[in-house]
């Protein structure tokens, strides 16, 4: 009674165990044998099972909010070493630290140390081994305490025990909770300060020609002369779009990107070079205003790149050249 009520009460170890268990019942001496496999189940590959779904959960999580960043590379969350690269980048840490925060080279790091130094000195060899998963544990703690903080969360709940900074981190993937870098973007381009910072600069523009329609109008900024044409222009000059003119409207903005839905100016889904969602040009009276967004970058025509999330001033006539290869670039006017 007690076999049937454990065997064929249901549950995922019915397959394994209802043989084991009709065996047992035509032959009881070979209880033995069904012993040792049900030890077996029970310490190794339950064990294996559970930490398998615990390796994708945390994996998961990881995935899910690089997808939130808008970052395409979500494999590597699921790839040993490779996931260390994929936290570092979502975290805005220097990739290079991967070295201090991938578990599977900490591990070869340390065996490696333990059999190379022990005999020439134990007390060198714990030495290096505990400053190494010092550096571990910082980093560790570094990279979560930024990627909370990028997310709105208090960055100091990297320091809690695991599973209540993973509870939290999952609450960050799977709720409404947006990445903050995106969104104060979109608020430095959309926002008030900088329809006031526009309204000041055609204050200046106005100022310096003494208010008289008929003198010639414009200001240097960059190296360049500001138009006060209503309308601009984007050009390509290379890449996807060369030769192609977009007309932007006064006001208007203009996202490039990979993303269908959220762009206006649309590249190839299999071009890694362009983010998802990569810049953002804003045409008002004459002033172009390039607002990086990308993982990538987006560069002048004189090398100078655009730092992730701020805004600049590009005079009429510069180009704008997207990713790290430059291959496609844009005269803005």
């Amino acid at each position: 009674m007690y076999i049937d009520n454990f065997v064929y009460g249901g549950g995922p170890l019915e397959i394994f165990f209802k043989p084991l268990a009709n065996a047992y019942m035509n032959n009881p001496d070979d209880v033995i044998t069904a012993t040792k496999f049900s030890d077996f189940m029970y310490r190794v590959f339950c064990p294996i099972v559970f930490f398998g779904l615990l390796y994708f959960a945390c994996r998961h999580v990881l995935y899910t909010l690089g997808k939130k960043t808008g970052d395409e590379d979500g494999w590597m969350a699921f790839v040993p070493v490779a996931r260390a690269i994929y936290l570092c980048k979502l975290a805005g840490m220097p990739i290079a630290l991967f070295l201090l925060l991938s578990k599977t080279i900490v591990a070869l790091f340390c065996i490696l140390l333990w059999f190379t130094l022990l005999n020439v000195s134990a007390l060198i060899t714990a030495i290096l081994i505990a400053i190494y998963i010092i550096a571990f544990v910082v980093v560790r703690i570094m990279t979560h305490m930024k990627l909370l903080a990028r997310f709105g969360f208090n960055p100091f709940i990297a320091f809690l025990p695991f599973g209540v900074e993973l509870a939290v981190e999952a609450v960050m993937a799977y709720s409404n909770y947006e990445d903050r870098t995106q969104r104060d973007v979109m608020t430095t381009v959309d926002g008030k300060e900088l329809k006031n910072q526009i309204m000041n600069d055609v204050k200046q523009i106005m100022q310096s020609n003494g208010g008289s329609s008929s003198a010639p109008s414009g200001r240097a900024v960059q190296g360049g002369t500001i138009s006060r044409s209503p309308d601009g222009r984007i050009i390509g000059v290379s890449g996807k779009y060369v030769g192609v003119t977009f007309d932007i409207q006064n006001g208007e903005q203009f996202k490039f990107g990979r993303s269908a839905d959220k762009s206006n100016i649309v590249f190839d889904s299999t071009d890694a070079d362009i983010s998802r969602e990569h810049c953002i040009v804003r045409y008002a009276n004459g002033i172009y205003q390039v607002t990086d967004i990308s993982t990538n970058g987006t560069y002048l025509d004189d090398g100078t790149p655009i730092s992730r999330g701020s805004t600049v001033n590009v005079a009429p006539g510069r180009i704008i050249l997207l990713g790290k290869q430059k291959k496609n670039s844009f005269r803005l006017g």
